[in-house]
């Protein structure tokens, strides 16, 4: 699934990766050039991190150039 450059927020990304975490068949996920950074990241970056920790399908997840550390 690619969802790259569409501007979305911290959010948008927070309840994304939040429902991610149980997905079954998807393998890419592309979420680069949007906007992850642009709130506080921590919720964010949890629900990255529950995702990445729970989902055993997604082979590929690009989550460049949005916004992290500024």
């Amino acid at each position: 699934m690619y969802i790259g450059t569409n501007y979305l927020s911290g959010k948008a990304g927070e309840k994304i990766f939040n429902l991610l975490a149980n997905n079954k068949s998807l393998k890419v996920f592309d979420y680069s050039l949007n906007q992850l950074g642009d709130t506080d990241e921590l919720p964010c970056a949890k629900a990255i991190a529950n995702c990445f920790t729970n989902n055993k399908t997604l082979q590929h997840v690009d989550i460049s150039f949005n916004n992290f550390g500024k």
